[in-house]
């Protein structure tokens, strides 16, 4: 059985595993993490060939390609989000009238 607690990201994990994860969540219950406080639902996302040493859920660039995120000591980046009460849309469409900060953390529920 599947519950809505298991679309919870782990950054901490290889990025082949959390986009596996996105993908094989897509519907229902979908993966998410939360940023700024804020439960984020991530929809697409692509594995980038890059380590990064930065601390696992910093975001390292934004652009309109997506969002660059550390996770396993490599990278990923998310291309499709949902914020809370909106639709799904890319990051570059988010981008045109929200910021996201590099240096920021994707976190964990407490």
């Amino acid at each position: 059985m599947i519950f809505k607690k298991d679309g919870e990201i782990d950054f901490s994990r290889k990025p082949e595993e959390i986009e596996r994860l996105i993908r094989g969540l897509d519907s229902w219950p979908g993966a998410y993490s939360y940023y700024k406080g804020q439960l984020i639902k991530i929809w697409g996302a692509e594995i980038l060939d890059k380590s990064c040493q930065a601390p696992d859920g910093t975001i390292v660039s934004v652009s309109d390609k997506g969002i660059d995120v550390s996770a396993g000591g490599s990278m990923l980046r998310i291309t499709i989000i949902q914020m809370p009460g909106k639709k799904r849309m890319a990051v570059s469409d988010y981008l045109k009238g929200n910021k996201i900060y590099i240096g920021e953390l994707f976190e964990k529920a407490d």
